[in-house]
């Protein structure tokens, strides 16, 4: 069978196929919104990721429910004005020239929770911009007493939601937190202070599960992925937490110059950081305060004959016998400079205290220690969630002071009562 004759365009004929496609793009080319909802059509794009990239739809913004492709043929005349190949010019004008048309249609609508990453960071930077002021030593009068005080506030979770009659705990939501946060606070340094006693430098752990999830979309949920009941919009999370460490630190440096240890933990391990990464622009040309925001998991702190570590806690599978082997190999070739050693952690919200008798197993609080570290597990403020009360998970609420010298050790521990 003779295959049917298909003369080959010219350029002007190219040309003419170019512009008739333009114009139906035109004719066809439409957008739609009424604000929930967003329709378009185009003879060009082949599916809806094309369609989408033809008008610059924001995917994060709006989500595809319904697409549909169509396509035809149309017969179409043209003029041909090109000279050459005289003897084909009879056959050209009595084959009409195909054009396939295309038009598909694609239904968008707004998602209902949007995380507008770029508006929180605009309006962050435009804050933190009247921050950071140059500011002097303002504590000289307390260099040189030897003593680190060093307040601990533990998993606070803020963010996280318990209702009292479904847990049988007390209620807890952000506002309750953060004002628990600043009476603890304000307890702690009051007693510390009617010691008589001056001190040198203040040591702020902050962290520990601070911020009760990491991730708010599709739902609140930990660093890991595991929901969580959330209270409030994560950005208002986030500005009132900052805003109370804040206070916090300003408070502390009026005692001292402050140096602060950002501890990740398992809820909050990016956002932590973040606060942190603020924190360090926030103070940046302070000399009364100090931020250490390294991203390191375990961190330390050295004081005259004092080693202190810094952890959340939350990896069961090390034991404590293993964490105290990792602090003690960072102190290997100074054993003999530091003759006390104590790690903090957090994570279980309760009060436990472990020591190592040598280099055997882990023991109760009560066990004799010889060369060895010191774990404590520190209580929380917060108040039990629906989970936590189904599992009996329940703890005396409070937090910690710790008052450390450099020749004689940790002589004040101050507990606050919740």
């Amino acid at each position: 069978m003779k295959k049917p004759y298909r003369p080959r365009l010219t350029p002007d004929e190219s040309d003419f196929l170019l512009q008739y496609r333009k114009i139906k793009e035109v004719a066809y080319g439409k957008k739609e919104e009424n604000g929930t909802e967003l329709k378009l059509t185009s003879n060009l794009a082949r599916s809806a990721e094309e369609l989408a990239k033809e008008y610059d739809v924001n995917l994060n913004v709006w989500e595809l429910v319904k697409f549909t492709p169509g396509s035809w043929t149309t017969p179409v005349k043209a003029k041909f004005l090109h000279e050459k190949e005289k003897r084909e010019e009879n056959i050209r004008a009595t084959v009409p020239l195909i054009i396939e048309n295309r038009k598909s249609e694609a239904v968008f609508t707004k998602k209902t929770k949007i995380i507008d990453f770029e508006g929180f960071k605009k309006d962050l930077i435009s804050e933190l911009k009247t921050y950071s002021p140059k500011v002097s030593v303002t504590n000289k009068k307390t260099k040189d007493t030897g003593n680190l005080l060093v307040p601990i506030i533990a998993d606070l979770h803020l963010g996280k939601m318990a209702w009292q009659k479904e847990t049988g705990d007390e209620d807890y939501d952000l506002k309750i937190a953060i004002q628990k946060h600043d009476e603890a606070l304000d307890n702690l340094l009051q007693r510390a202070l009617s010691c008589g006693i001056e001190y040198e430098k203040v040591l702020f752990v902050v962290g520990n599960d601070l911020f009760n999830s990491d991730n708010a979309y599709p739902y609140t949920q930990t660093t890991a992925g595991t929901p969580q009941q959330d209270d409030t919009r994560w950005q208002k999370v986030f500005v009132e937490g900052r805003k109370m460490i804040i206070r916090a630190i300003e408070k502390l440096k009026k005692v001292a110059p402050v140096e602060v240890k950002i501890v990740q933990g398992n809820h909050d391990f990016q956002k932590s950081f973040y606060l942190g990464d603020v924190l360090e622009v926030r103070y940046e040309n302070d000399d009364n305060v100090v931020i250490d925001n390294s991203p390191k998991t375990r961190k330390y702190f050295t004081w005259g004959k004092c080693f202190l570590g810094f952890t959340h806690g939350n990896h069961k599978d090390e034991g404590e016998g293993r964490l105290i082997s990792n602090f003690q190999n960072i102190i290997s070739n100074q054993k003999d400079i530091y003759k006390f050693k104590e790690v903090y952690c957090g994570d279980i919200h309760h009060y436990k205290e472990i020591q190592q008798r040598g280099n055997s197993k882990v023991v109760d609080k009560y066990a004799e220690d010889i060369d060895g570290i010191v774990v404590k597990y520190l209580r929380t403020l917060k108040s039990s969630d629906e989970w936590e009360s189904k599992k009996g998970f329940n703890s005396q609420k409070g937090a910690h002071l710790f008052v450390w010298n450099k020749e004689h050790g940790n002589t004040y521990e101050i507990k606050y009562n919740s």
